[in-house]
């Protein structure tokens, strides 16, 4: 479809803030088109959810868009789904263009050359399924992922790739030759041969990042005792999650054995951390569950076998020291004395809620306060700005986190930190600006962001209270009427 379209075009149409956040979505690969023909291009931009955008051509290259993501009823820009699927058809257009002038301007012997290209059997193909006039045959690919000790006794995260039922036993001889488009003996039986045989395009996006790793001398690490492991940089993994997850087959592999199927949560670990009243006036802290986890604190992943788990960087640093410290003194009980057991409760016990289950014991719990966690959210919107203000209520204890979150009490408050910080790291994600006693917003794009997009997940932790003003920017569809009739006999 050919439309008048440039940046500036782009940018007047959707404004800079959706702009340069269509930018983002088109170049981290979020756009793909379902039809593209003269009339029309209809995608799809996959973010938090996914929308469809629908551009339509009229007369004199002139067009129309539509999104199906929700909108508020005064913002009078495109979305940035509408801006990340015009910047699509942008490129292409300049990829047709350049094509074009390459092609016009190619000397007659380059001419010569591709056509016997066309007409030779040596022509070289991309290893990926192609579109179209694809004759070769797809390769059934498994990957595996596990546990490897690196050779600095890090504990690392591996791959290996099986073809069918053969296990390649070179993995980055392998990746070689297929980044070379060259045939590579597998067994006595299989060879494979890039003119033969493809892979399917998930598989083939997570073989280009496996051969980046291969191909860069500083980052390509492999196990030294298998040369069937390819282990996998902290910088790589980011990107291959995603690719992992969309791909037909990935195995967990722990020891050689199959595990689970590939997978990544975010859930509370299995630990359990009880805190008991010792003979004395002492206590102690045990914890169960701590030696069947591998901490791979340089991803920020824990391993169960079954499932890998995400932590924060500070949560995985801490229970990576803490196991090397529980491995170290061979205990899974620590100690603690009369006198340091408030701060245990006030400074560790949140620390610990964020990895895994706390057990207090009843006779410790008296002495401090336990009450549940009451926030509550206030919205309101003055001079064009929307206005949050955030609470946090401990029965009779209120105070505002934003001016101490360390309030002053009579006597040690059990607070519900891990729910406190989810709180103020969504609030944070509605791009507000910051003040000592609340949040504002100054943008009608980001504040159509926050009710639309972060608020919901608030609503799941928190007790809002907006004013009329705000209630009145959420966009509903129009009401339809109803009729109702009454028959009297």
């Amino acid at each position: 479809m050919d439309i008048k379209l440039n940046q500036k075009v782009i940018k007047d149409l959707c404004g800079t803030v959706s702009f340069k956040r269509g930018d983002a979505f088109y170049r981290a690969g979020k756009v793909e088109f379902t039809d593209n023909n003269e009339h029309w291009v209809k995608a799809t931009v996959t973010g938090a959810d996914v929308f469809k955008v629908t551009v339509t051509k009229s007369n004199d290259s002139h067009f129309t868009t539509d999104c199906t993501c929700p909108k508020l009823a005064s913002v009078t820009h495109e979305c940035q789904h509408v801006a990340a699927v015009l910047l699509a058809i942008l490129d292409e257009q300049k990829q047709r263009t350049s094509n074009a002038i390459k092609n016009y301007d190619r000397p007659v012997n380059a001419l010569a050359e591709g056509l016997l290209n066309i007409f030779s059997n040596e022509s070289r193909r991309t290893s990926g399924h192609q579109l179209h006039f694809e004759t070769r045959k797809i390769l059934n690919t498994v990957f595996g992922i596990g546990p490897v000790e690196a050779s600095d006794q890090q504990m690392m995260l591996g791959v290996t790739m099986n073809i069918g039922p053969i296990k390649i036993e070179d993995i980055s001889e392998f990746l070689k030759n297929v980044a070379n488009r060259q045939s590579a003996i597998l067994s006595d039986l299989f060879t494979y041969d890039p003119k033969l045989h493809c892979f399917q395009n998930d598989i083939d996006s997570i073989i280009k990042i496996l051969i980046q790793i291969v191909h860069d001398s500083e980052l390509s690490l492999q196990d030294e005792n298998d040369f069937s492991t390819l282990i996998i940089p902290p910088s790589f993994w980011q990107q291959l999650v995603p690719l992992l997850k969309k791909a037909p087959e990935v195995l967990f592999i722990e020891a050689g054995e199959v595990t689970g199927q590939f997978q990544v949560s975010t859930e509370r670990l299995p630990l359990l951390f009880n805190f008991e009243k010792g003979t004395d006036k002492d206590y102690s802290l045990k914890i169960a569950g701590i030696s069947n986890l591998i901490v791979l604190h340089k991803y920020n992943l824990i391993w169960m076998k079954t499932q890998l788990i995400q932590l924060s960087t500070e949560d995985c640093s801490r229970l990576f020291e803490l196991k090397n410290m529980l491995a170290q003194s061979r205990t899974d009980s620590i100690p603690i004395l009369q006198d340091q057991m408030g701060f245990f409760v006030e400074k560790v016990v949140p620390g610990l809620r964020r990895i895994g289950e706390v057990q207090i014991d009843g006779d410790i719990t008296k002495q401090f306060l336990t009450e549940p966690l009451i926030p509550k959210l206030y919205l309101d919107r003055v001079n064009n700005r929307l206005l949050a203000g955030i609470e946090f209520q401990y029965g009779k204890i209120v105070f505002n986190p934003l001016e101490d979150r360390e309030p002053k009490v009579n006597s040690l408050l059990i607070r519900d930190m891990v729910r406190e910080d989810q709180i103020l790291e969504l609030l944070d994600e509605g791009s507000f600006a910051k003040t000592d006693g609340g949040y504002f917003l100054h943008n009608e794009e980001l504040e159509y962001e926050f009710l639309y997009h972060v608020m919901p997940k608030l609503q799941k932790l928190v007790q809002v209270y907006a004013t009329t003003a705000v209630r009145n920017r959420i966009f509903r569809e129009p009401a339809r009427p109803q009729i109702r009739v009454k028959v009297k006999k």
